[in-house]
C-alpha cells in the first residue's frame, strides 16, 4: 500500500473517530442525493453546460465520499475507487469553473 492509499484510507478513521462513525457518511451521502435531485428538477438542465454540470458533478463528489463510508473495511479497493473518484470529480468541477470564467471574460478557447 503506497502512502497515497494509506491517506485515502485514513480519512475515514479520523472521521469516524471524530464525528461518531455512520452519522457523518449518512450526512453527506443525504446532501449528495438532495444536491442530485435538485439538478435534476432543473427544467434547463442540458449536460453540456457548465451552469447545470457544476452541481451535478459537486452531488456526485458528496454522494460518492458518503456512500465509501457505508463500504466494510475489507474493501479497501473499493474504497480507494470511490475516494479516488472524489478527487477526479473535484478536478473537474475546477475546470468547468475556469472555463466558466473564461467565458464570462469574453474569451473562447
Amino acid at each position: 500500500m503506497t502512502n497515497f492509499t494509506g491517506y485515502l484510507l485514513s480519512i475515514r478513521d479520523t472521521i469516524v473517530k471524530k464525528r461518531g462513525g455512520e452519522v457523518s457518511y449518512g450526512i453527506l451521502s443525504a446532501i449528495g442525493i438532495i444536491l442530485f435531485a435538485l439538478t435534476f428538477r432543473s427544467v434547463d438542465f442540458n449536460a453540456s453546460s457548465i451552469v447545470t454540470l457544476f452541481p451535478f458533478l459537486i452531488s456526485l463528489a458528496f454522494l460518492s465520499y458518503g456512500v465509501s463510508g457505508f463500504v466494510p473495511d475489507k474493501n479497501k479497493n473499493t474504497i480507494l475507487l470511490l475516494r479516488s473518484g472524489v478527487v477526479l470529480i473535484a478536478i473537474a468541477a475546477i475546470g468547468f469553473v475556469v472555463l466558466f470564467i473564461l467565458f464570462a471574460l469574453g474569451n473562447t478557447p
